[in-house]
């Protein structure tokens, strides 16, 4: 791999971690939006939001689904490309399903629903145009020998 291709490749990386880093603050950001809703304290307090009872499970699985876009952020950078695809093609619909069944309350929440799907939406268009280094995937890159050996 040139060194050209390495840096588009990180150019590639980078930017599919930053829109994971977009989706992420838009779904904390629209979390702490609610909490200025007219009656949104009182709710949580009496543990039923939105007509929902909140649950131990209902609140490991909302810590799982916004656990996704936490770790997407560090596998877009350490992933294979083929690998990251797919994790990205699956985090992305996974995630979306998860937004939808959320439901849209007010319009706040149609504004943030849209901005996280249009950022995983592009995530999943830059990894499938993710271009393959010449000479098909690229071997793991290793430190040199001298390197891991270098006394100081």
């Amino acid at each position: 791999m040139t060194a050209d291709q390495r840096i588009h490749e990180l150019i590639i990386r980078s930017r599919l971690s930053a829109l994971w880093v977009f989706v992420l603050i838009n779904m904390l950001l629209q979390d702490l939006h609610e909490l200025l809703r007219a009656g949104q304290l009182e709710e949580m307090i009496s543990g039923v939001v939105n007509g929902t009872r909140v649950t131990e499970e209902l609140l490991l699985v909302a810590g799982i689904v916004l656990e996704v876009p936490i770790a997407m952020v560090v596998l877009s950078l350490v992933l294979t490309r083929r690998v990251a695809r797919w994790a990205h093609t699956v985090a992305s619909v996974l995630l979306v399903g998860a937004i939808i069944s959320g439901g849209v309350r007010d319009l706040d929440d149609y504004f943030f629903t849209a901005m996280k799907i249009i950022g995983l939406a592009a995530i999943v268009w830059y990894s499938w145009r993710w271009p393959a280094p010449e000479g098909g995937q690229a071997p793991p890159t290793k430190r040199p020998a001298a390197a891991e050996h270098s006394e100081t």
